[in-house]
């Protein structure tokens, strides 16, 4: 009984530091204090696995984000900007990026709407027509994913309930482990603290995890990850066409 009461009063400390705190003013202690929160929830399963293959971006696009645009909110818009200054840290981390972008027609790279978001050449990109990457004609990102060996995927974008929601469902459904970056997904205007139900339950049920952007970061920068010249010098990187 002491326990539980120890527990309870824990739990609700973590609570109380979580919207006392600034972010700005003590972003170790609050990035310690989210992993204690996800931790205590018992709707999610925080994945505290140093090892990740891969960085999929899903939808990043103006279509998408832009707050001038009729899917656009003051959410989507600092989610976005929140993307697009992490996703350089992961690649410096030495974690492969595949920028999955939506196109009904096949267009040119440099006239994809990315939306903050600096495209790089080293990533890979993946043209998809519907709401998950795994759908669509062409080569299959399953196919791309096992000829690259990455299995064990982060995921980010948008829009949560519908495009990154289907990706991952698909995914997880094919044998891969993925963890969503809880931070950096959002779904008409709401983030993840006040998002529907939808991913709680997937994730319940299905396996996905969800982990904090930092959280992630400092995992992959103490694991001793393989950089990107690393990674490409021991196997010929695989160039997808689109699907």
């Amino acid at each position: 009984m002491s326990i539980n009461k120890d527990y309870r009063r824990l739990s609700a400390y973590t609570d109380q530091l979580m919207r006392e705190l600034s972010p700005d003013l003590f972003p170790k202690a609050i990035q310690k204090i989210q992993v204690q929160c996800f931790a205590n929830d018992n709707r999610l399963c925080l994945n505290k696995s140093a090892h990740y293959d891969a960085l999929v971006l899903v939808d990043v696009q103006k279509e998408f984000c832009d707050i001038t645009d009729r899917r656009g909110n003051t959410d989507t818009e600092n989610t976005c900007k929140r993307i697009a200054s992490l996703v350089p840290q992961f690649r410096a981390a030495g974690l492969p990026v595949y920028s999955v972008y939506f196109s009904s027609d096949e267009i040119p790279l440099d006239e994809v709407d990315f939306h903050h978001y600096q495209y790089a050449d080293t990533d890979i990109p993946i043209r998809k027509t519907r709401d998950s990457a795994f759908q669509g004609d062409g080569d299959p990102f399953e196919d791309i994913l096992n000829e690259n060996g990455h299995k064990r995927l982060l995921v980010m974008g948008f829009n949560a309930t519908a495009c990154v929601y289907r990706t991952v469902k698909d995914a997880q459904s094919l044998g891969f482990e993925c963890t969503i970056i809880s931070d950096c997904i959002s779904n008409d205007g709401k983030t993840y603290n006040d998002m529907t139900e939808t991913l709680q339950n997937f994730a319940r049920y299905k396996g996905v995890k969800f982990v904090p952007s930092g959280f992630a970061l400092d995992a992959i920068s103490t694991s001793g990850a393989p950089t990107q010249k690393q990674r490409t010098s021991k196997k010929k990187r695989f160039v997808p066409r689109s699907i």
